[in-house]
């Protein structure tokens, strides 16, 4: 995944990352994926693999869904304001997102 996102740098959008994993380090892996992609996730999972043998996901998968949903739409929302309103108008916008 790293070798695919680090050749493909520059070409992205956007992007949301998930992994699972038996053991740990799941954050530091999906922190080097959007250092590579050279932009931040809009959206980031890591399950454990237990989790998912139990069925224990889904939940999570839907939580990780429903973040890329609301982030495509405010960053779409953040550049229309950012093309048709002030800089004041883009700001409140910012602030409404945090």
């Amino acid at each position: 995944m790293r070798s695919y996102v680090n050749e493909h740098r520059g070409r992205f959008k956007r992007v949301a990352f998930f992994c699972t994993c038996e053991g740990s380090g799941q954050t530091e892996v999906l922190r080097d994926l959007e250092t590579l992609a050279g932009l931040p996730a809009i959206a980031t999972v890591s399950m454990a693999d237990k989790e998912i043998r139990n069925r224990r996901h889904q939940d999570r998968i839907r939580e990780f869904a429903a973040e890329i949903e609301l982030g495509t739409w405010n960053r779409d929302a953040l550049r229309v304001a950012q093309a048709t309103s002030s800089h004041a108008a883009s700001v409140n916008l910012l602030d409404s997102m945090k």
